[in-house]
């Protein structure tokens, strides 16, 4: 990979340099990551096929009759977890409500401890 170089500094040093953000070394650092990606896509098969056939489940060479079925929850590839942790997720499950509003006042609550402890905030 080509290293950009600007003014006499290496691209790393440009990007971060003494606390002080490039907006044009950041363009250049984000059109090569679009170029890689590009070039990595192009490298992949040219025959795969967007037919409905294509699109079905791969079940081990099985017809799958019901594709809905044939997925995979999460419940069923983290068993193994929540059958050995089942004590705390139940107790993480009641606190857990899924509103914003409370996961900021965790973050806060987490910080204001954070604060608190000796050493602990600069």
């Amino acid at each position: 990979m080509i290293a950009i170089i600007e003014n006499g500094m290496p691209l790393a040093a440009l990007v971060t340099a003494h606390g002080v953000w490039s907006p044009r070394s950041w363009l250049w650092v984000f059109l090569c990551a679009v170029a890689v990606a590009l070039w990595i896509r192009a490298l992949g098969r040219k025959d795969r096929t967007t037919s409905v056939e294509g699109r079905k489940p791969f079940v081990s060479g099985n017809d799958v009759a019901d594709p809905e079925g044939a997925r995979v929850a999460s419940s069923h590839m983290y068993w193994g977890f929540l059958t050995a942790l089942r004590p705390y997720y139940k107790r993480l499950l009641a606190v857990h409500a899924g509103l914003l509003p409370d996961y900021i006042l965790w973050f806060l609550a987490a910080v204001a401890v954070w604060f608190l402890l000796p050493g602990g905030a600069p």
